[in-house]
């Protein structure tokens, strides 16, 4: 953290410092990023997001669920629930996040929740999948892939 204050207001310093805590690689390094969410710059904000995704972890995954429900760029949430598909399998939020992530404003975020809901092949996603399938853009294409083993539902082809 003292690293990434001493660098200052040139986002593209701060940027590189999160990039290079991402390749240690060590989850314990996650409370170091996290303040890094909150930067005014979109470049930091993307690649906390994505140091967290390759440091992994409940405390990451915790923070990446935030991001993919609160971060007001909708890019941002959805490469946040784009990599909740890689470290968020299994982890306690991870499932609720992705059924809300469905009536999210983003077309790209409410695509990359159908993608995930399809990993947890969860009885209580079917509902939200099949109300995605109405919707016109982005996620309906998505949903129709979802695996027929989620309910032993077989869907007809359009």
């Amino acid at each position: 953290m003292q690293a990434l204050v001493l660098i200052g207001c040139a986002s593209w310093g701060r940027s590189c410092a999160l990039r290079v805590l991402a390749e240690v690689g060590d989850a314990s390094l996650a409370p170091k990023v996290i303040p890094s969410l909150q930067d005014d710059s979109d470049k930091v904000r993307v690649e906390a997001i994505r140091a967290l995704g390759r440091l992994g972890g409940e405390e990451a995954v915790k923070h990446l669920v935030r991001v993919s429900e609160k971060d007001p760029a909708g890019c941002l949430r959805a490469e946040a629930m784009r990599l909740l598909r890689t470290v968020g399998t299994g982890q306690p939020g991870v499932l609720e996040a992705a059924r809300r992530g469905l009536n999210d404003s983003s077309r790209d975020v409410r695509s990359l929740a159908a993608r995930l809901l399809g990993i947890f092949q969860d009885s209580k996603s079917i509902l939200p999948l099949l109300k995605a399938m109405a919707d016109p853009i982005g996620v309906s294409a998505r949903a129709r892939r979802m695996p027929s083993s989620i309910s032993g539902i077989r869907r007809s082809e359009p």
